[in-house]
Formats: C-alpha cells, structure tokens, sequence
C-alpha cells in the first residue's frame, strides 16, 4: 500500500484497523456499521494484521510504502476475513484556534481519514445470492419503491454484479439495472419505478 502527500504541508499519518461491513434498515437505506472490539463470530482480520510502518510523517510529494502483514492462526474456519485500513492524516502546522462567546477558546485538530479494505481468503470457499421479501410500497408523493432483501450464502461475502429487471404487468421492462455489490450480510435494497404508465397488477422480479 503506497500513501501519498500531495499537499503542499506536511502530515502526520497514522494507520490503524477496524472491522466493518454494510447494514441496511427495513427501507433499505445502507450504512456502514464499524466494530472496534469484534467477537469471535465475526470473520475479522484486526488480530492478525500489523502496518509497517504505523505511523510516519509525510512532507510535501513524499510518499511512503506500507506494508501490510497478515499472521492467520494454524487453524482457521474456511472462508473470508476482511478488516478496514483507516489511513489518518492530519497537518502538523499548529492546530486551529476558536473564540466562543464569553472569550472561552478551543484548540481543533482537524484529521481526514481514509477507509480501503484488507481481505484475506482460505481455500475452498463458496458465495451465492438469495432474494426474498419483495414488496411495492407507494409513499406520500405516489411514488413506488421496490423493496427486496438479499441474503448471502455460503462462507463468503459475495462481491459482483447483480442484474435487476422489473416488469409490469403488461410485460415492459419499468427497470433495468446493473450494480457491482458487495454483500457480506443480509441487506435490504430500495429502488424507485417510474409512475408513467406503470401497470401494477402484477410484478415480475428477475436476477
């Protein structure tokens, strides 16, 4: 992993680990649910996985190789293990002073982090797809959603692409779409139909 300062000022950087995958709510809104402290059921690198170096200084154009070690145990469950790599820089010049009302001042540190993702596999694993609990709901605005979970299989996150195609009743294709996913737990998605001549009697999904 190469870190680059393109900056015109120098940085302090940091390297650090945490465990995250996406989560959904039941309107398939998506966010990233991050574990400093994962348990034993979750397939995480952080104990296994070091930088060299963790922390360095870069100056203005200077760039810096990390090397990323992984030391699974003898004895692991097949499958994939993934951690994220949290890339912290932050300027050395003075930190940034504030006056608040009452003449109380405060020191802010601004700190921009990076997050890419680490994936270690075994052999012998195994990925699918499962759509289930289809549903159109209409809201305020009369517009439909389609709403679907997908549920991953096997010992691994699945990480390709998924093709949606919807058509109505009358047999038109009102959506067609293509997504790179990553799923590494079950996830609820969310996609809005064009309202124009949409025939909702009956609605067949394909993937």
């Amino acid at each position: 992993m190469i870190v680059q300062n393109e900056s015109l000022d120098p940085y302090e950087i940091t390297i650090s680990f945490v465990f995250g995958f996406p989560v959904s709510d039941s309107l398939g809104n998506r966010t990233m649910k991050y574990l400093e402290s994962p348990g034993e059921e979750f397939p995480s690198l952080n104990n296994w996985i070091n930088a060299y170096p963790k922390k360095f200084v870069l100056n203005s154009k200077e760039k810096q190789t990390v090397r990323l070690m992984v030391k699974p145990p003898r004895e692991i469950s097949k499958g994939t293990y993934w951690t994220r790599i949290v890339t912290s820089s932050s300027p050395i010049k003075a930190d940034t002073s504030v006056t608040q009302s009452g003449g109380v001042s405060a020191k802010l540190k601004f700190v921009l982090n990076q997050v890419t993702t680490a994936i270690y596999r075994t052999d012998s694993i195994s990925t699918n797809l499962e759509v289930e609990n289809v549903s159109l709901i209409q809201d305020s605005t009369e517009t439909y959603q389609l709403l679907y979970k997908i549920n991953q299989l096997g010992n691994s996150p699945y990480f390709g692409n998924f093709n949606l195609t919807v058509a109505d009743s009358l047999g038109k294709i009102v959506l067609d779409e293509k997504d790179y996913l990553s799923v590494y737990y079950g996830i609820s998605r969310n996609y809005i139909l064009p309202k124009e001549n949409l025939q909702l009697e009956n609605i067949l999904l394909l993937y």
